[in-house]
């Protein structure tokens, strides 16, 4: 239980108004912003070199480690929150079709 509220906690500051602000004046020609970070995150996790805009907005909201790049804890809850919600409203997968 400590844990799950830890995870909360690594990313409550992280609201739809402070990702809206961090992506301001950027044009990623879609206002998704969290799916981009999520994206973002998962492309550091598996070794990729996502954009310099979107790693630097990733890097300043704690997502990926100021010296090294790598994967936050922060960085990894919100990829699954952002992924997990989207399959739960969505209607789950359609692998066992």
């Amino acid at each position: 239980m400590k844990q799950v509220i830890a995870q909360k906690q690594a990313i409550a500051h992280l609201t739809p108004e402070a990702i809206k602000q961090a992506f301001e004046g950027t044009n990623f020609g879609r206002t998704d912003f969290d799916v981009i970070l999520a994206e973002t995150v998962l492309e550091r996790a598996a070794g990729y070199s996502p954009g310099h805009r979107a790693t630097s907005i990733a890097t300043r909201l704690g997502l990926l480690g100021d010296k090294t790049g790598n994967v936050t804890k922060a960085g990894h809850k919100l990829a699954f929150e952002v992924f997990y919600s989207r399959r739960k409203r969505v209607g789950g997968s359609d692998a066992s079709k």
